[in-house]
């Protein structure tokens, strides 16, 4: 059996590292999550193969390999786990024996595979330093002035302090996703408006769709979407949008049940609220649909501060989803033009909602389409679905 020393400050890798790295795999996974904890395992623990981080708190990668390998003279197996944008893997193969790297994200069997070949020795050493050359000569090879040392130093020294935390998070979220895709029993690498369906029919819990460029998730339960968002924020694009279609400022919440007791105490009724709710739902599910999205099921218990009088009943999604499309390429034919300037219509206006009677009031044939749109952030697809549907509905002209 393979002792396995990992050390890395990720939890997300460490669940990965537990799912491959199995005794009935034939290794012994010792976890280390810093470079000082991961010298105190090495002395202990003697192992086969070091999976070793980049980026970690008190020793970094980089000074955790110059101390087994100069100090302790170790020449254990490392392998080095960077992100591409880190660019490192070449200057500690370079630099030190008996090393190699990968680079996130990756797939599980591509890092057990990389392992392998290490343990086994199919994999060439990396470059072998001549023992007559030190160190510090193939170090600095280059001839660089002090000054120019010094200013690559100050830039890395910014770029590990302000660039890559980022990345690192980018990354970590990356590696989440692939995880719970990967150990998900429910899964699957193409969505269509049926298999949306049947899966908040069928399953209770987190449904979590994601590509390279972003996340969506929906909390589903008993044919009911109990609420729909993208990101790691669960109210920002609802509390905005509801900002804008109420017209007022409404007080900074943590649930979803505490926006709807905040909107209904302030007069708003259901069917008010719920309209524009699955306008909301909709403007995600097309996203959805429209891009290459994979997607898995955690069976967890949804959030009881999720719950609310908003919940979407689905058993008429397919008909109001594709009403909403036509709606949409209707009032896509009228204004296509941003340059298009709409105008009011002498009516009564006592019927419209009061984000209605807001955009009748900006359509006062001075302003464009864009220009008027471009009040609403992140709103803009609201907005200038309610300009269609007011030249439908005949309160403005252009």
């Amino acid at each position: 059996m393979y002792k396995v020393l990992a050390i890395d400050d990720s939890p997300t890798m460490h669940r990965l590292f537990k799912m491959i790295f199995t005794e009935e795999n034939g290794y012994q996974l010792i976890s280390a999550y810093n470079g000082e904890e991961g010298l105190d395992k090495l002395r202990e623990s003697d192992p086969d193969i070091i999976l070793l981080d980049f980026v970690m708190p008190k020793l970094n990668g980089f000074q955790f390999a110059k101390l087994i390998r100069e100090d302790l003279k170790k020449n254990t197996p490392i392998l080095l786990i960077t992100s591409k944008a880190e660019k490192v893997g070449d200057r500690f193969i370079n630099k030190f024996s008996n090393i190699d790297c990968i680079a996130k994200p990756f797939q599980a069997e591509d890092l057990e595979r990389k392992v392998r070949e290490m343990l086994s020795g199919e994999k060439p050493e990396s470059l072998n330093i001549d023992d007559s050359e030190s160190v510090e000569q193939v170090d600095f090879k280059v001839n660089v002035s002090n000054e120019s040392e010094n200013a690559v130093s100050g830039i890395a020294s910014r770029v590990e302090e302000q660039v890559l935390p980022s990345l690192r998070e980018l990354i970590d979220k990356v590696l989440k996703f692939e995880t719970g895709y990967m150990i998900s029993d429910v899964k699957g690498d193409f969505i269509n408006i049926e298999k949306l369906l049947e899966l908040i029919n069928k399953f209770e819990g987190e449904l979590i769709f994601f590509n390279k460029n972003g996340d969506i998730h929906f909390y589903i339960q008993n044919g009911f979407i109990i609420h729909g968002f993208r990101g790691d924020n669960k109210l920002a694009d609802i509390f905005e949008l509801y900002q804008d279609v109420c017209n007022i400022c409404l007080l900074e919440v943590e649930s979803l049940f505490e926006l709807y007791e905040q909107l209904r105490n302030l007069g708003f009724d259901d069917l008010f609220l719920k309209k524009y709710y699955e306008f909301y739902l909709n403007t995600i599910i097309e996203e959805l649909l429209n891009g290459d999205y994979r997607y898995y099921l955690n069976e967890v218990d949804i959030p009881e501060n999720m719950f609310s009088r908003l919940k979407y009943d689905v058993s008429k999604l397919i008909d109001n989803y594709n009403l909403y499309l036509e709606e949409k390429m209707e009032i896509n034919k009228i204004i296509f033009d941003g340059s298009l300037t709409p105008k009011t219509v002498e009516a009564d206006i006592s019927s419209l909602t009061e984000f209605e009677k807001r955009i009748y009031e900006l359509c006062n044939n001075e302003r464009n389409i864009s220009k008027i749109i471009s009040y609403f952030g992140n709103n803009k697809e609201i907005a200038k679905n309610t300009i269609g549907a007011l030249i439908l509905t005949g309160f403005l002209t252009i």
